[in-house]
């Protein structure tokens, strides 16, 4: 057999796993008997002509009724919108949603898929869950991130079902983040709303407060500890964004964040003196980069840290206001502090933290202009059917495998389409 005969017996070889499968789920109103056997007979037809190495170059087949291809799924629309004025890239979004409030096992987790308004697939994760049984979700609240031009909106699709087939789907390219502390959840304070599960630990006594965006975390003598090593996630790069709003920048060090492995000893140490911004990073010294008197009290400023290689630079509210030179660029395994260097070291910040985020990357200048601004806003609209390609019968198809007609060719393996009722 040429190769070009080939190549053409196996496209039709694959119309035809195509016609069987569809075929065998075919939802018709008032199906009758007659109809299914002039269905039967064109698939007959051209099961026949191709294994009998007939030349279809061209053939096209005409079917007497029209199929249903496609099944009806809950679905729910929502949008995403700037308010601010500016173009955003790589915005977090988080979603909460409410799918199943009765607990009719509607909603199974391995279903849910997002797509934007071409229909392109969006990586997501999920950031918290509620369910109703093993695997039926009640609630859930989802992370994703988007790009969005100056005062638009972005609409997405969110669709589900309650097949037990699908498996869940683990996306790699969600987001480079790998922290995102929002502390706008009453019931658990240092939750990570990345999807990365690297909740934070509260020691002391801190409140929750009116935040920058939200709610916001008061410290004084109180800190919060990330007990996973997120140093050892890092290659060559990282940024650390986070809004803060100091009482009384003056006087001793006041520790806004930091990783230190051991005393004297830091991966990277961002605190205040005498209304100064230092940084360190790769030290065992105290200060690698200082910005001078920058702080006035109960101020809020947005500040961010980003390493790339050995090059430190300091933004403050979108603008860099510093370059500096770390130590040697070697990520050493040590646990995450926000307001203190842990119980021992002391040096408390006193004020009021908000939108701590850490990336295992260096984000480019758009990205850090694009989130000082405003969260992008959500709407949701309520749930409603569509037509979708059954899930079903696009996992059946993925598996089925061309060698094995391939081998059937050449034996008396006859071929059942059914065609049934719904």
């Amino acid at each position: 057999m040429n190769l070009d005969l080939s190549i053409a017996l196996l496209l039709y070889m694959l119309f035809i796993a195509i016609t069987l499968y569809y075929f065998s789920n075919l939802s018709m109103e008032n199906i009758k008997w007659m109809k299914s056997l002039e269905v039967k007979k064109v698939v007959t037809s051209l099961v026949s002509e191709i294994f009998s190495f007939s030349n279809l170059e061209g053939k096209e087949v005409e079917f007497p009724y029209p199929l249903s291809l496609s099944i009806k799924y809950p679905s729910l629309l929502f949008s995403v919108f700037d308010v601010s004025g500016h173009n955003r890239v790589n915005e977090p979004v988080l979603i909460s949603l409410d799918l199943d409030e009765e607990c009719l096992n509607r909603v199974r987790k391995g279903t849910i898929r997002i797509y934007d308004e071409d229909f392109n697939e969006i990586p997501f994760r999920f950031v918290k869950e509620e369910f109703c049984k093993e695997n039926y979700l009640r609630k859930a609240t989802l992370f994703f991130e988007t790009n969005t031009s100056r005062f638009s909106s972005r609409k997405f699709r969110l669709i589900f079902s309650n097949i037990s087939s699908l498996e869940l789907k683990n996306y790699e390219n969600v987001s480079d983040i790998l922290l995102l502390l929002t502390f706008d959840d009453y019931e658990n304070i240092g939750y990570d709303f990345s999807g990365n599960n690297n909740h934070g630990k509260i020691y002391g006594n801190p409140t929750l407060t009116e935040g920058k965006f939200g709610m916001g975390l008061s410290l004084d003598e109180d800190y919060i500890s990330i007990e996973s090593n997120l140093t050892l996630l890092l290659d060559t790069e990282l940024t650390i964004s986070l809004w803060i709003k100091p009482n009384n920048p003056l006087g001793e060090k006041q520790t806004i964040i930091a990783n230190s492995p051991s005393i004297g000893e830091y991966n990277y140490w961002i605190y205040l003196e005498n209304s100064s911004l230092k940084v360190s990073v790769f030290s065992t010294e105290e200060s690698n980069l200082v910005i001078p008197e920058v702080f006035n009290d109960t101020e809020w400023y947005y500040i961010v840290v980003r390493v790339k290689n050995k090059t430190i630079e300091v933004f403050i509210n979108g603008e860099k206001v510093g370059e500096g030179e770390s130590g040697e660029n070697k990520w050493r395994e040590g646990y995450t502090y926000i307001g203190s260097l842990g119980e021992e070291r002391g040096t408390w910040f006193n004020g009021t933290v908000d939108e701590v985020r850490i990336y295992r990357r260096a984000l480019s200048n758009e990205e850090i202009i694009s989130h000082f601004y405003n969260p992008l806003e959500v709407c949701i609209f309520p749930v409603e059917e569509i037509d979708v390609i059954s899930f079903e019968k696009i996992l059946l198809l993925k598996d089925f495998s061309y060698n094995v007609l391939k081998e059937l060719r050449f034996t008396n393996y006859n071929f059942r389409v059914e065609i049934y009722e719904k």
